[in-house]
């Protein structure tokens, strides 16, 4: 399943685990009954469904163009301007990502004159695209009620688009879970994403789509989403892997910095074991946990 989304607001930046937490902290308001049972399965491994982090996505003349990350592979030789060309790539046209991840780095570098690069991003040389994909910070403060003065003055960031939208995808290992996810954002569209809704950010209107997804088998793996491995993931996997880490220590509502959390980051490329799912879901506070499973897409 892929779920589009077109937001109307600044947006926060959809990450694998915030998408994650928005749908389970949904389910327990319209779904109750099966919350406890879903969370318990998705800490001891046995995920109803996986789900990938967010990309941009660009409308053109009704054909929706899927952008996915650069795929972070083992490096090859070519020569200086093709290695700072590839450097300045954050995300990808599906189809010169599918070109990337079955003939390699150097075979897209080659050719980088028949691309356009724009924003960090490499698309067709044929499109006439218009877009615009910026980080925003907006100034906000709170009121004293006694005082009835401005005080605390804080900044709230998302991500600001003209010309795109967001995409997700969805994986279900068991078909049951397809028309909660549905429900799931029915009611998170009513409601929002992210922690500031208060003041109109992440609202977003969405679509479903059943059409074909990425190919799962291959003798490697990209993950599109956060990744968290356990021991003995990375154990089989030796030396077969090229990522970039990154990591996060969020706070919990009561004020309490949450464990921190590393995690190897969207584009990261693995070697394929014989796992249907792989990755964990961790606990960072009494009361919270932070999802880390791969999203994978087969590679040659």
């Amino acid at each position: 399943m892929i779920i589009y989304i077109k937001p109307r607001s600044l947006f926060p930046t959809l990450h694998s685990d915030t998408i994650f937490g928005a749908l389970l902290s949904s389910m327990k308001y319209i779904y109750p009954e099966k919350f406890q049972d879903t969370l318990l399965r998705f800490k001891r491994g046995d995920a109803p469904f996986l789900v990938s982090s967010a990309f941009p996505f660009m409308d053109l003349d009704g054909e929706k163009i899927k952008l996915l990350p650069k795929p972070l592979m083992k490096p090859e030789r070519q020569d200086l301007e093709a290695a700072k060309n590839i450097r300045k790539v954050r995300y990808v046209e599906e189809i010169i990502f599918k070109e990337w991840a079955q003939k390699g780095e150097r075979a897209i570098s080659s050719k980088m004159g028949e691309y356009q690069l724009k924003d960090g991003i490499l698309l067709q040389g044929d499109h006439d695209v218009d877009f615009k994909f910026d980080a925003s910070t907006v100034p906000r403060n709170t009121i004293n009620r006694i005082t009835n003065t401005s005080e605390n003055i804080f900044y709230s960031s998302g991500v600001s688009m003209e010309g795109l939208g967001l995409f997700f995808l969805v994986k279900f290992m068991e078909d049951s879970y397809e028309d909660i996810v549905k429900g799931l954002m029915r009611y998170l569209e009513d409601r929002g994403f992210g922690g500031d809704i208060s003041i109109g950010k992440g609202q977003f209107t969405h679509e479903v789509s059943d059409e074909e997804m990425l190919p799962d088998t291959g003798n490697y793996f990209v993950t599109l989403s956060r990744y968290i491995p356990r021991s003995e993931e990375i154990l089989a996997m030796g030396n077969k892997m090229w990522y970039e880490i990154g990591s996060k220590r969020g706070r919990g509502s009561d004020g309490i910095l949450r464990k921190k959390v590393n995690f190897f980051q969207e584009g990261s490329t693995f070697k394929t074991l014989p796992h249907e799912i792989y990755g964990q879901v961790v606990q960072s506070a009494s009361e919270a946990v932070e999802y880390g499973l791969a999203y994978p897409v087969g590679l040659e």
